[in-house]
């Protein structure tokens, strides 16, 4: 064998006895580790009367609350041939109405000044 080759060889050698040696005293050290924290006690757990609940079948509720808008699926316009002032309204916004019921009565006296007026004028 040649020299370089020995050296090599011892070389390889200490390294390998070093890592033994070193591995054993980290094993070592970890045993007396683990040791150690089994003296310690780990204390018991302990509950308050609000920690512990009764189990008991009870229905769930969930709301959701979102913003947004709501659209009718149905719209109807409602006009009048005359103008005249609302004296009552019969129904509210929302309301189902049925066809040909009166939905709101108008103030008429002016309209029938009018209507006296021109009967006159046509009268003369």
């Amino acid at each position: 064998m040649t020299r370089r080759r020995k050296v090599w060889i011892g070389v390889i050698a200490a390294v390998l006895v070093a890592g033994g040696i070193g591995a054993a005293v980290g094993v070592r050290g970890a045993a007396e580790r683990g040791k150690e924290t089994k003296k310690k006690e780990i204390p018991p757990l302990e509950f308050t009367q609000r920690d512990i609940v009764r189990l008991a079948p009870r229905s769930l509720a969930q709301a959701l609350v979102l913003p947004g808008n709501v659209l009718a699926v149905s719209q109807a316009t409602v006009r009048s041939k005359l103008s005249a002032e609302v004296r009552r309204v019969h129904v509210r916004e929302g309301d189902r109405v049925a066809a040909g019921q009166i939905v709101a009565e108008f103030d008429t006296a002016a309209l029938r000044t009018q209507l006296a007026e021109r009967t006159a004028a046509l009268e003369s």
